[in-house]
């Protein structure tokens, strides 16, 4: 869609609406996160173009189309996020005093790169290496083009951005609906601007006559094999995880709770989480990502006494009747010979209800507090926004 945008400024067929449409695919697939990081570029990039306002013009048509076509999750979500703040910024660092580190290190999984960051580097890292940085240098001293200009500012800001993680807390405090990574993450965007320096500065070795060319081969047969050589070092160790040693005993259908995440030690003393290993077995592992939203509440199944999904503060004197689930409804009824507390083994959030009123939290979960006597409940979820959400998502669909 960064294409489509970028090429409608000079080619007037493309349609705004399919840049919405792919950017609201990506979204539903990749979720808030994509989305925050690509909303950046796609507020920078028409300054990159040569005709900036049309670029600008087809960007917010293209953003319009694709808040409609996604609102049916957008709303939810930002919702959500406004209530469960994500806690994961807090271990965003400094990187200005770690550039040379981040640039030119050649660090594998695990590496100790950015102080108090809280994260594999792996995971974001940043490597370019002398050579396509050397190149980048020979591009900048073409400062009189205007694209030149404009990627060198990018290129400041992005690494300035990256670095002020722990400055921008309290703005992003006063903006709980957004999403808040590892702002450290931004200095992948310092990674675009000076690759494509680098390529001014192949150009500028291009006009040498006899040396130029071949110089230019080898600087970038060197280049590829510096950055290949660590990419294949390091894709076994961030892409290939261990299978699990012990096989997990499958859940009872439909669906049981699992704490466990069954890690593994690796022969590098590297721990691998194989919560998704649980999610084969039929398990529901909520832990899978516990960094994002709000701690879990569930426990393991052994600890909720004969019922994964319900608890009551007085287990033996509850009896059960009937009871079913679905993911959003969950009936009960029964009869206690005592005042007993109930509870629903998920966390409490805004859109539960029992019986049409809005849920009480006992220990943090959707619950009740019920009378000696029979009972019958009925526990509801909606996510907040998905109404409203949903009405426009269709009105685009109609639009379109």
């Amino acid at each position: 869609w960064i294409f489509w945008a970028w090429l409608a400024a000079y080619r007037k067929q493309i349609r705004p609406m399919w840049c919405g449409a792919f950017l609201a695919i990506t979204f539903y697939q990749a979720g808030i996160y994509l989305l925050m990081y690509t909303g950046l570029a796609f507020l920078l990039l028409p300054f990159l173009t040569g005709n900036w306002r049309p670029a600008w013009k087809i960007n917010i048509q293209a953003g319009l189309w694709a808040f409609g076509f996604a609102a049916l999750k957008l709303i939810p979500v930002f919702l959500w996020l406004r209530e469960f703040q994500d806690t994961a910024y807090a271990s965003s660092t400094y990187t200005l005093p770690y550039l040379h580190k981040i640039l030119l290190g050649r660090y594998l999984h695990g590496s100790d790169v950015l102080p108090n960051q809280g994260g594999g580097w792996h995971e974001y890292g940043a490597y370019i290496g002398p050579i396509i940085l050397a190149l980048a240098l020979g591009g900048i001293t073409q400062l009189r083009r205007r694209s030149v200009r404009s990627l060198l500012i990018v290129t400041f800001a992005a690494l300035l951005l990256s670095s002020a993680g722990p400055l921008l807390k309290p703005l992003f405090d006063t903006a709980p609906f957004l999403s808040r990574s590892n702002i450290s993450r931004f200095v992948l965007f310092a990674i675009l601007p000076i690759s494509l320096l680098a390529g001014f500065g192949v150009a500028r070795w291009q006009k040498i006559k006899r040396v130029g060319l071949p110089f230019i081969y080898l600087m970038l047969a060197l280049a590829a094999i510096d950055v290949m050589t660590l990419a294949s070092a390091l894709a076994p160790q961030a892409f290939t995880v261990p299978p699990v040693p012990a096989p997990i005993t499958p859940a009872t259908p439909p669906l049981e709770f699992t704490a466990r995440t069954y890690d593994f030690e690796a022969p590098n003393r590297e721990k691998y989480t194989r919560s998704y290993a649980a999610v084969l077995a039929g398990y529901g592992a909520l832990n899978y990502c516990s960094s994002i939203g709000p701690e879990p509440m569930v426990r393991t199944i052994h600890d909720e006494g004969s019922h994964g999904i319900l608890q009551f503060s007085q287990e033996k004197t509850a009896k059960i009747a009937q009871f079913s689930w679905s993911p959003n409804t969950v009936q009960i009824n029964g009869s206690t010979t005592e005042k007993s507390d109930l509870t629903i083994n998920t966390n409490l959030a805004k859109g539960w209800k029992i019986n049409k009123q809005a849920a009480h939290s006992i220990a943090g979960r959707p619950g009740t507090s019920l009378k000696p006597g029979p009972f019958d409940l009925t526990f509801t979820y909606q996510a907040p926004g998905f109404i409203p959400g949903l009405l426009a998502t269709l009105a685009t669909i109609t639009l379109a």
